[in-house]
């Protein structure tokens, strides 16, 4: 370039020697170039220059590029892996397990070597399915555990690119369990949506019924729209959507239902039942989770069945990551009046599993035909001493008309929870403080103390509406006595007031006072609520 500079060769000539040197190290060659000198890969383009009448002029010519001499590469070895590739088999499988997906799936692509082991280790994909997603616990279809695990991964991302990843859980949830497609609507012979909407200001949008034929028929109802099925609302928790549960209900088809020759139409009493449930838990926040209970008003017609269950359902999972946040779906299962006592009394997710275990219905149908499965002696023998070895785990109860007031001796009762001025001065006035509820908690009452105060646990009554708690305390003396904080009545159980209450209380309006408790009255009666 310098001896060009100074022959006098034009700026052009400077400007092409630089162009040719750019390209020369990227091994591009100039687009004049002819066809032929394209086509040879290994030149490069070099500078050289003549002299004529007319001065110095730069021109191209194609130099040879200079080949190092191959070596022979192992295809079946990666030099920066090789240390591992010496490792056993077993070693290398316990360092790959420690990787997430991702890491996995980039790690397959590193050599031949690794991409058979990912491939042809099922335990491997297995353990990261039943990591990722809890709820797999089997493989589905004839697929591989690698399969589930790609299968569940275009799942989820389906659900997270989704306008409304609610409602598109829910819909994978019905296609993975009866392979209903998430936008199908209706179809007479597996299933129908039954609409609700939101016209008529209802918390559930739909009702989905699925007529299941295989194993014991019977008629499944899926809820949507307890949890957010379109947009996340911003006032809600980031971790859970809506109220975090989808209701499912299964009914026993009758014998005419199983004998119709033509497609037949579920029962609609269990929509306005399923329905009124819904509107329970958005008046009271009272949210059903696994292992609740709840009693009927009045038993079913022509049934036995007088009060709910609560537990997972069986089958629907929602298993994936939801930008809505998680749900899951509950079942409600009915019971008979000594069922939901000894269930309440021992352990009710364990009473459920008895249960379906012993009268083959693992699905938890509900049958309003059948008859108490304490009606088998073997089976009421076994939850007898099961509850007198374990006691309750039940320690909570959902109270909806409850509430405490202090009744002064001479100015009548006022109500502690409204009166702040009365509530610092209770302790100094004389009176005496009055529980009042309702008489059907009673029995509970009575069972929570049988199987908690018994076996030295407490329990506690829950008005969320109000928002207070009633708590029942063993107590640590033989004395017991009663406290008051804020929103909390407190009451320390002793023995002999457990014994008491045992013995005097009964589902009947009026009022209970125990010599083992003083300046306390229990009122049973019927509240508004």
């Amino acid at each position: 370039t310098k001896r060009l500079k100074e022959n006098g060769s034009g700026l052009v000539l400077f400007r092409a020697h630089l162009l040719c040197i750019t390209m020369s190290h990227r091994n591009v060659e100039p687009n004049h170039l002819n066809s032929r000198k394209r086509k040879q890969k290994s030149k490069v383009c070099d500078i050289r220059e003549n002299q004529n009448e007319k001065g110095y002029h730069a021109y191209l010519d194609i130099v040879p590029k200079k080949q190092k001499p191959l070596q022979e590469k192992d295809k079946t070895r990666n030099s920066f892996f090789e240390p591992f590739q010496d490792l056993p088999l077993e070693v290398q499988i316990m360092i790959i397990t420690q990787l997430d997906q991702k890491d996995l799936v980039q790690f397959s692509r590193i050599s031949r070597h690794w991409n058979q082991i990912l491939t042809n280790n099922d335990q491997l994909w297995q353990n990261l399915c039943r990591k990722r997603w809890p709820g797999v616990t089997i493989r589905s279809k004839g697929r591989s555990w690698l399969e589930m695990v790609q299968h569940h991964h275009r799942i989820e991302t389906s659900i997270q690119a989704s306008p409304y990843p609610g409602a598109a859980a829910i819909g994978y949830a019905l296609e993975e369990a009866y392979g209903i497609h998430p936008d199908s609507s209706h179809d007479s012979q597996a299933h129908y949506h039954s609409p609700l909407g939101r016209r008529n200001q209802e918390p559930v949008d739909t009702i989905t019924i699925v007529s299941c034929d295989t194993g014991r028929p019977h008629w499944h109802y899926i809820t949507w729209g307890l949890s957010e099925l379109n947009e996340k609302d911003p006032n809600n928790p980031a971790e859970v959507s809506g109220w975090g549960i989808e209701l499912s209900f299964r009914l026993a088809k009758t014998p005419e239902e199983i004998n119709e020759t033509e497609a037949t139409k579920a029962p609609d009493w269990p929509i306005h039942f399923v329905q009124s449930l819904a509107r329970y838990i958005c008046r009271s926040s009272n949210v059903f989770g696994n292992g609740d209970h709840m009693p009927l008003s009045k038993p079913w017609p022509s049934s036995k069945i007088s009060a709910l269950l609560f537990t997972t359902d069986p089958i629907l999972k929602n298993e994936w990551k939801n930008p809505n946040g998680d749900f899951q779906f509950i079942q409600i299962f009915g019971v008979t009046d000594d069922e939901v006592e000894a269930a309440v009394s021992w352990n009710k997710k364990s009473f459920l599993q008895l249960m379906a275990k012993h009268t083959n219905n693992e699905l938890l149908i509900t049958d309003l035909s059948r008859q108490s499965v304490l009606d088998n002696v073997e089976i009421a023998r076994l939850l007898k001493l099961k509850t007198e070895q374990e006691g309750s785990t039940q320690g909570l109860l959902f109270v909806e008309k409850m509430r405490y007031l202090w009744e002064a001796s001479e100015d009548g009762h006022v109500d502690v929870e409204t009166e702040d001025e009365e509530m610092a001065s209770v302790d100094d006035a004389a009176g005496r403080m009055v529980l009042e509820i309702p008489p059907m908690v009673i029995p509970d009452l009575l069972k929570m103390l049988k199987g908690r105060i018994f076996f030295h646990r407490d329990f506690f009554l829950v008005n969320s509406v109000a928002d207070f708690v009633v708590s029942f305390l063993p107590s640590m003396t033989t004395k017991s006595r009663w406290d008051l904080d804020a929103n909390q009545l407190t009451i320390f159980v002793s023995y002999e007031l457990a014994l008491q209450l045992q013995a005097g209380l009964v589902s009947e309006l009026g009022e209970y006072q125990f010599a083992d408790l003083d300046n306390f009255t229990l009122r049973i009666v019927e509240l508004n609520p």
